[in-house]
C-alpha cells in the first residue's frame, strides 16, 4: 500500500477552542479538501494492531470500527460507575448497536477509537456536526448505524485506553 499519511492535530489551546472529536474530523476534511477514505485513531489509545490487516478488512464502502473483546461485560466498565467507553453489540463482523458511555455495561466488546471512514459518509458527518453534535465519535457511529452498515474489526493483541489508565493512577503524565 503506497499512500501518503498525514497526521492532523486540532489546533486548540483551551477547551473552549476545541472542535470536539467529530467536529475536528469535519474541519480537517473541509480544510484539506479530503475526498479519499480516512483512518481515524483517537489519541488516547495504546494498541498493537496491524493497520494493514485492519485496512484489508475495509471493503471500500462500509465504515469499520476496530473493537476489542475483554471477555466479560462487567470488565468493560468500572462497576458502580457509568462506563466511559463505547460498547458494541455484534452480529458476526457487523456492529448492530453501539452504546456510547452507557450507565451499565451492555457488552464486553469495546469500540477502541480506531475507525476507517469511507469518503461517501463525509456528508453525513458534516450533517451530524451541523446538528451541534461535534464531540463524540461513538455517538456518530450510532448515528451512522441508522443509515449504514458498519463493520467490526476485532483484534486480540494489546489495547489500552490511556485516559482510563491515567484515572486509575497506572500512568503518570
Amino acid at each position: 500500500m503506497d499512500r501518503t499519511v498525514e497526521i492532523c492535530i486540532e489546533e486548540a489551546l483551551s477547551d473552549e477552542e476545541k472542535k470536539g472529536a467529530v467536529g475536528a474530523i469535519d474541519f480537517w476534511i473541509e480544510r484539506k479538501h479530503i475526498a479519499e477514505d480516512i483512518i481515524v485513531i483517537a489519541a488516547d489509545n495504546y494498541f498493537e494492531v496491524d493497520l494493514t490487516d485492519l485496512l484489508s478488512q475495509f471493503n471500500g464502502k462500509n465504515p469499520v470500527v476496530a473493537v476489542y473483546d475483554v471477555g466479560d461485560k462487567e470488565k468493560a466498565c468500572e462497576i458502580g460507575k457509568a462506563c466511559q467507553l463505547g460498547l458494541a453489540i455484534l452480529r458476526k463482523n457487523r456492529i448492530i448497536k453501539l452504546d456510547e458511555k452507557p450507565e451499565t455495561p451492555t457488552s464486553s466488546i469495546i469500540a477502541t477509537g480506531i475507525y476507517v471512514l469511507p469518503a461517501r459518509v463525509f456528508p453525513l458527518l458534516h450533517l451530524y456536526c451541523l446538528e451541534k453534535k461535534r464531540d463524540n465519535l461513538g455517538s456518530f457511529i450510532s448515528f451512522l448505524l441508522e443509515k449504514e452498515r458498519v463493520q467490526a474489526y476485532t483484534f486480540t493483541r494489546t489495547w489500552v485506553d490511556i485516559g482510563d489508565e491515567i484515572k486509575k493512577g497506572n500512568v503518570v503524565v
